[in-house]
């Protein structure tokens, strides 16, 4: 089981947790919009910019893969 101060971390605006979980939603919603064939191999991190705005995402959000 998490240690409290991971799970209180977890919820941590600024935390890295919570980026993850920005790329999860952003990356989910990709999925959501392209189901069938995709957006190609990688590129959806050239989306993530335009995703992270329509999801609401902080501006200063990494772009990264979602793992």
């Amino acid at each position: 089981f998490p240690s409290h101060d991971r799970m209180i971390y977890v919820f941590d605006n600024d935390g890295y947790d919570q980026t993850r979980l920005w790329l999860w939603r952003a990356n989910w919603q990709i999925y959501l919009d392209h189901p069938l064939f995709g957006v190609g191999w990688g590129l959806n991190r050239d989306l993530l910019p335009e995703y992270f705005l329509k999801i609401g995402a902080p501006e200063n959000i990494l772009i990264s893969h979602a793992h």
